[in-house]
């Protein structure tokens, strides 16, 4: 049914309305059972009983605030994070630690900052114009005519 997005410094988590879960409670009230009401409303089964339980307790049906650790650094600081590493991508986490230390005076750990990065869309993917390594084959055409033991044959 409707959505709403409810937005935090996290992520986007979607949320029912609570004009939904108000409505769905009312339909309960009516005299029509959970489970119709969850398909009616297009909702979950446990999702309708845990409404109608909190209206039953006199608890709000508002939504929860989803739970975890607030964000190390704020919406500011990650764009200017996000900068930073647009502006010289060659920089290691490490070099990063110390960036965010010296201008936000917080302390982070490499993995931290590595899972900043990651939740704003960068990657260690090479770009297009790199070129491919030539530590190992790159094309198993050719590997069938080399002869690797004859390498080794005349070490003496």
């Amino acid at each position: 049914m409707s959505k709403s997005a409810k937005r935090d410094d996290r992520q986007i988590v979607w949320a029912y309305s609570k004009d939904l879960r108000e409505r769905l409670v009312a339909f309960v009230k009516a005299g029509h059972s959970r489970a119709e009401a969850a398909k009616v409303f297009e909702v979950s089964y446990f999702s309708a009983k845990k409404w109608i339980k909190w209206y039953e307790e006199g608890r709000s049906l508002e939504s929860i605030k989803p739970s975890g650790p607030e964000p190390i650094l704020s919406v500011q600081e990650r764009e200017q994070l996000a900068a930073w590493v647009h502006e010289k991508p060659d920089r290691t986490l490490n070099d990063y630690c110390e960036l965010i230390a010296q201008h936000f005076g917080k302390t982070m750990c490499p993995s931290a900052v590595d899972s900043t990065l990651h939740k704003l869309g960068f990657t260690y993917k090479k770009s297009p114009g790199t070129p491919p390594s030539r530590i190992a084959r790159t094309s198993r055409r050719n590997a069938a005519s080399i002869n690797v033991a004859s390498d080794f044959e005349d070490v003496g």
